[in-house]
């Protein structure tokens, strides 16, 4: 399986309804990931894994992916931007789910690694949808809203490479 995948976040706070593409930022310029027509001079044409890449991974049969397949999601609890209106989800049970597009293969590739990869299964290149997560966030009455530039008295400002 390649690596390299375009995430949507899907988020909703009633159970049941139709939850709603989370969008984390302005995404003016992002597309998702190019159809890959030849492999990468750092993945063996005989062997996916074997040197070690950040290409490809396997996924043995009732086993796990190595590596793991992690995600950092952020998603603001009472913020409000210029380009975005997020709801105040404090007291609230967040409903969260991810779809995955796995980078596709070009049929000729696929075709060739397919011959020459067979004893580690076939490349799956499809979507992924992950179950739903309950996420109860918790209601703090005396929290301030989230300032991107506020650090309180003792607390250091991150550094920002100025």
């Amino acid at each position: 399986m390649p690596l390299e995948r375009e995430r949507t976040i899907y988020t909703s706070i009633k159970p049941g309804a139709t939850m709603k593409v989370f969008h984390s930022g302005v995404a003016l310029f992002e597309s998702g990931p190019v159809v890959m027509k030849d492999l990468p001079a750092d993945v063996s044409e005989t062997n996916p894994v074997d040197p070690k890449n950040d290409v490809f991974t396997i996924i043995p049969a009732k086993g796990d992916m190595d590596p793991p397949l992690i995600e950092n999601i952020e998603i603001p609890v009472d913020r409000q931007t210029l380009f975005q209106h997020n709801p105040d989800l404090r007291g609230h049970r967040l409903y969260l789910r991810l779809k995955y597009r796995q980078r596709e293969l070009s049929a000729a590739l696929e075709a060739a690694i397919s011959d020459r990869w067979t004893r580690f299964g076939a490349p799956w290149t499809g979507l992924l949808m992950t179950n739903t997560v309950a996420i109860d966030v918790p209601k703090n009455p005396e929290g301030m809203p989230c300032k991107d530039d506020y650090f309180p008295e003792g607390v250091e400002a991150p550094i920002t490479g100025k």
